[in-house]
């Protein structure tokens, strides 16, 4: 049988296995065992395929702890981050390329969410959106795969000539499932583009004729594949080819894949299915969750004893405009503030189980500010706005100085960066793999062939987020990190529609002592895009010092092939 990760070839399960997913995290929690409806616990228990998947859980969580210092913790934190983005949706429209994101999170059985939210009353109200849900479902990704899918739902189409070139004359090489020499940049491309996307479809329709009748035929193989086992040939969404984890257990797989007309067929299904939900148009439902007036008080009402459901008012609006009001899961009573509090912590403890009660509270706390919090800026918003960005102009300046001590452009479609000191004028050019140098003042052009080492460093420098946060990715931001809007009227934002933020957290000397971190980020409100970075820092509890300040710009490719052309390369 060939394994991969968390993926195993298996013979079908039974169609009740599919329905038990969604308590298996609940069968591991003594606390929410007992939520677990009686016929599916008998079926967990007596079924062999959903205690392996059981196990296999237990086991992936026991590996969380031991990096998030305990599982229930872990999980508490990923849902209540999600959670806050679905109650941004509070008092919002949600139509389906709202919701279309959130689709394989709520996919993920380890993951899932009972409170209702507005994301999720869409699709309660929406018959495409609930189809699509259960579509994904049913093909029973990983979580890894489910998390590649929530990030490619979460991308905007692209489409450059330059990369759309290059993939168009590797798409065979991709429909071949061999990734050796692609760039992990092409496959992200041919994930997103829908042009790039559909040149994939071909190619693959083109090598399905081209097999022979009756070859590869393995009936009992075919059978035992699952669309889990080819996701990531049809959505190589963060594949890196030169770190690729599963390169040496793919040519088992490829090899038959690649030669069996009835498994390319299931490929190509999948390619229909996962791509048809990702361009599907609008279905016309839109909906809009309001929290229903919370401020009356009601004598005689025992907080300690309140457990009224929660209170909320749903809107739909059909294709036509016209609405129609819902209530659901309606108060019997309208508790004063205090008491409120206190319903929404009893029903969300139904709902969310089995978070901890300082993941209810949290929780709670978000949907009480959602006015506030909806309106500041996320920072996950400012990293999502950073990666629809193919250009960026970036001056580096020490403190009290007005000339930049370096200057950078960097192109993500000519995949060049260009640098220039009082010193040098360098072109990176990331494609032939070189370092192009001279003087400033004139003189003649040195060139240099970079090694692998150079050349991934010369990668990671030319990427999301280019220095201007300090770290690659939301996920990578530490525990203790701190992420506030700065309302000193005494700092100038510079302009109107800049908002600014404190990114700050505490790190170590090798001698135990601690470094306060504050990166201060100026952002425009409309594009969320940064606009001025300044770090700054303090070894004691001293007042932070200014150590380099960041101005950007966003130019065009045009603009960078000019100063390209007037640095003489």
């Amino acid at each position: 049988m060939w394994r991969r990760g968390d993926t195993m070839i298996a013979s079908n399960k039974n169609p009740m296995c599919e329905q038990a997913r969604l308590y298996y995290y609940d069968y591991l929690s003594k606390e929410s065992g007992q939520c677990i409806p009686p016929q599916m616990l008998h079926h967990i228990d007596e079924c062999s395929s959903c205690k392996a998947e059981v196990d296999r859980l237990q086991m992936q969580l026991a590996v969380d702890q031991a990096k998030a210092g305990g599982c229930i913790e872990a999980r508490d934190s990923v849902v209540i981050g999600s959670l806050k983005h679905h109650f941004a949706y509070i008092g919002e429209s949600v139509t389906c390329n709202v919701a279309k994101p959130f689709l394989p999170g709520l996919a993920d059985p380890a993951l899932a969410i009972r409170v209702p939210t507005p994301v999720t009353v869409h699709i309660d109200k929406c018959r495409l959106c609930a189809d699509d849900l259960d579509a994904i479902r049913k093909a029973n990704f990983t979580h890894k795969q489910l998390c590649q899918l929530d990030q490619l739902f979460a991308e905007e189409p692209t489409d450059s000539v330059n990369i759309c070139k290059e993939t168009a004359m590797n798409a065979a090489s991709i429909a071949a499932m061999t990734f050796d020499g692609l760039s992990a940049e092409m496959l992200q491309h041919v994930c997103v583009c829908p042009k790039c996307r559909q040149a994939l479809y071909k190619a693959r329709e083109f090598r399905g004729r081209s097999i022979p009748p009756g070859a590869g035929d393995s009936t009992n193989l075919c059978e035992a594949i699952l669309p889990s086992d080819v996701f990531d040939y049809v959505v190589p969404y963060g594949i890196d080819p030169d770190q690729d984890e599963y390169a040496m257990f793919r040519s088992s797989l490829t090899s038959h894949l690649t030669n069996c007309p009835t498994c390319l067929e299931q490929v190509q299904a999948l390619h229909s299915r996962i791509y048809g939900i990702l361009q599907r148009e609008e279905s016309g439902i839109v909906t809009c969750v309001e929290l229903d007036d919370l401020s009356r008080q009601v004598d005689g009402t025992d907080s300690e004893d309140v457990d009224v459901d929660w209170p909320i008012e749903v809107q739909v609006y059909d294709e036509a405009g016209e609405e129609s009001n819902i209530e659901i899961h309606k108060s019997k009573v309208e508790p004063s503030p205090e008491t409120a509090q206190t319903a929404m912590m009893s029903t969300l403890k139904r709902f969310a189980r089995p978070l901890t009660a300082a993941a209810v509270i949290l929780i709670a706390c978000s949907i009480f500010f959602t006015a506030s919090v909806a309106q500041a800026i996320d920072l996950e918003h400012v990293y999502k706005a950073l990666k629809q960005i193919k250009n960026v102009y970036i001056a580096t300046l020490i403190p009290d100085s007005t000339e930049p001590v370096q200057e950078k452009w960097i192109s993500q479609t000519l995949n060049v960066t260009v640098l220039k000191t009082n010193a040098e004028w360098a072109l990176w050019d990331l494609h032939n793999r070189s370092i192009k140098s001279k003087n400033p003042n004139g003189g003649s052009i040195e060139t240099t062939r970079v090694e692998d080492d150079t050349l991934l460093a010369m990668k990671e420098s030319a990427s999301i987020p280019w220095g201007l946060l300090p770290f690659a990715n939301v996920s990578s931001v530490p525990d203790n990190a701190k992420w506030q809007q700065v309302a000193d009227e005494a700092i100038d934002a510079g302009a109107s529609g800049i908002e600014i933020y404190d990114l700050m957290w505490t790190e170590q000397n090798l001698d135990g002592t601690p470094v306060y971190q504050k990166w201060r980020v100026h952002i425009d409100a409309e594009t969320m895009l940064l606009q001025k970075v300044e770090h700054w820092q303090k070894l004691t509890e001293e007042d932070y010092g200014l150590m380099l300040v960041m101005r950007v710009r966003y130019p065009g490719e045009h603009e960078i092939r000019t100063v390209i052309t007037e640095a003489g390369f």
